[in-house]
């Protein structure tokens, strides 16, 4: 089983009352921000916090978004929503949505490879 390692999931009291509370969505978008330093830093040019608790990015192609964090998922600010911010940077990024895909074939591969393993040393003993 792959873990989920490429989305943030709303708490289920959130999604219950569909309207986030400040905190909740300084905490969630902390979250995301600090997933998208580290995890997808080469997929990404920049990316920056705003002070009105939005995330600014600039993506490999030059396009520029501010995200926000809703109970029903991220939107660029003006725009189309998203579940999880992968899927939006995916759908408005091609150099994004390629990295992203390589990093879960590498990450399917490693499985599939631990398994094999698994199976030799089972199948050996």
């Amino acid at each position: 089983m792959v873990p989920y390692m490429f989305c943030v999931q709303l708490p289920p009291n959130v999604m219950a009352n569909r309207e986030l509370t400040g905190e909740q969505a300084t905490r969630l978008t902390l979250k995301e921000y600090e997933q998208l330093k580290t995890t997808y830093a080469s997929l990404i040019k920049s990316v920056s916090l705003t002070d009105n608790n939005h995330i600014a990015l600039e993506s490999l192609e030059g396009g520029n978004y501010t995200l926000h964090v809703t109970a029903d998922g991220w939107k660029v600010v003006e725009g189309e929503m998203w579940e999880m911010v992968e899927d939006l940077l995916r759908s408005v990024s091609a150099a994004f949505k390629q990295g992203w895909d390589e990093m879960l074939l590498a990450k399917l591969n490693a499985v599939a490879d631990r398994q094999e393993d698994e199976d030799t040393q089972n199948g050996s003993s």
